[in-house]
């Protein structure tokens, strides 16, 4: 998806590895479900990872768009969690597949 912070359009593309690696990248240490400054992380991560050439905007100034403008943190949450879900969806079809 494209996305838009500051008059600037990025892309917000989480496929898993990628920005799951470089939120362990920035924050040392692995993701934990449930913290909010996780999921603010990996948003973050996400939208490093899926711009690695235009997107240099320092994690402090990032998270105060995102204090500033909730729907903006919702629509990038929710774009993860639906990604999680088809992720999901997909390893269970190949388990299922797998014990046939």
């Amino acid at each position: 998806m494209k996305v838009t912070i500051q008059g600037v359009e990025y892309d917000f593309v989480y496929n898993g590895f990628g920005p799951m690696y470089t939120f362990e990248v920035i924050a040392r240490r692995p993701f934990e479900f449930g913290l909010t400054a996780d999921m603010h992380t990996l948003i973050f991560a996400t939208l490093q990872f899926s711009n690695p050439k235009t997107f240099k905007m320092a994690p402090a100034d990032f998270f105060q768009i995102l204090y500033d403008d909730p729907v903006l943190e919702k629509t990038l949450t929710d774009e993860i969690f639906a990604r999680w879900e088809q992720r999901k969806k997909l390893l269970d079809e190949s388990a299922k597949k797998n014990e046939e």
